[in-house]
């Protein structure tokens, strides 16, 4: 018979197994199959939850987690990747806003507002470089309104974007943006940049989860999905879940625009592939 020792390691390696599967299950985030690296994850996750007890009962309940539970928070807040910055593939954006947004917008009526969702948006850098962009391009936009809607898994993420303070140290790390946007955008305060009162009133976060369709249902239909260097995180089945969730998102004619990575493998999209340049999208269906 194994030893007590023996017996313990076996449930622990057991606990892990069952702990990515459950991560997988419910964030769609696929771990490393490492035993030390996952032994890593789950001890971030644990002390993020501030759980006592043992790890085996913390992963049979985080199956069985609401999405509103602190343990599935815990768990996106301690295995999501927040790395971010303002104006990441800049280019990209600068396209998304000239060669999508004006044609998407002239299906809206002269008041009704473009409204853009931005998936996975971390800490909200890409939410209000888009907003930002589009800023600039509304003379392409024929002076239609547009409103952001940033969505992220992690709680800690979200009220990161909400606030809208970001350290000085983000200008470092910013890509080819619009002219002047620091000054024009954000003020100073100390050593943060504080998101203006312009710039906010035209995006908003929420949480949402991109493997669980529920929690989209609340956010309507956009003319305009962004969607990058999230699903790259995902397996083939996450990918396919999250994918559909977002195509539902779409208003009629609306566009799903990638990221280089994303754009690059064999989705399972139920859309017309389209391509311009640097820019890569699906349109609905049908659309016209």
């Amino acid at each position: 018979m194994p030893s007590q020792a023996g017996r313990e390691e076996a449930a622990g390696q057991a606990t892990l197994r069952e702990f990515a599967a459950a991560v997988r299950a419910r964030l769609g985030l696929t771990l490393k199959r490492d035993e030390a690296l996952l032994s890593r994850r789950l001890g971030s996750t644990l002390e993020r939850a501030g759980w006592k007890r043992p790890a085996d009962e913390f992963v049979r309940r985080l199956w069985l987690a609401r999405e509103s539970s602190p343990l599935l928070a815990a768990a996106a807040d301690a295995l999501t990747v927040k790395q971010t910055s303002f104006f990441r593939d800049g280019a990209q954006l600068r396209k998304v806003a000239r060669e999508l947004a004006p044609a998407l917008a002239r299906r809206r009526g002269l008041q009704e507002p473009l409204r853009v969702l931005c998936a996975g948006c971390a800490t909200g850098e890409e939410a209000y470089s888009l907003a930002m962009t589009l800023f600039d391009e509304l003379p392409g936009l024929e002076g239609r309104p547009f409103a952001v809607v940033g969505v992220d898994v992690s709680p800690a993420a979200v009220a990161a974007a909400q606030a809208g303070a970001y350290p000085l140290s983000s200008l470092r790390r910013a890509g080819d943006g619009v002219p002047d946007w620091p000054e024009r955008h954000f003020r100073l305060d100390g050593e943060r940049l504080l998101a203006r009162a312009g710039l906010r009133s035209c995006v908003r976060f929420e949480r949402a989860n991109l493997v669980a369709a529920s929690t989209l249902e609340g956010l309507g239909l956009f003319d305009l999905v962004v969607c990058r260097n999230v699903l790259i995180y995902f397996d083939a089945e996450s990918i396919e879940r999250a994918s559909a969730a977002l195509q539902g998102l779409l208003a009629p004619g609306g566009a799903l625009v990638l990221g280089h990575a994303e754009a690059g493998g064999a989705l399972p999209l139920q859309s017309s592939r389209r391509t311009s340049n640097e820019l890569v999208w699906f349109a609905e269906r049908g659309a016209p």
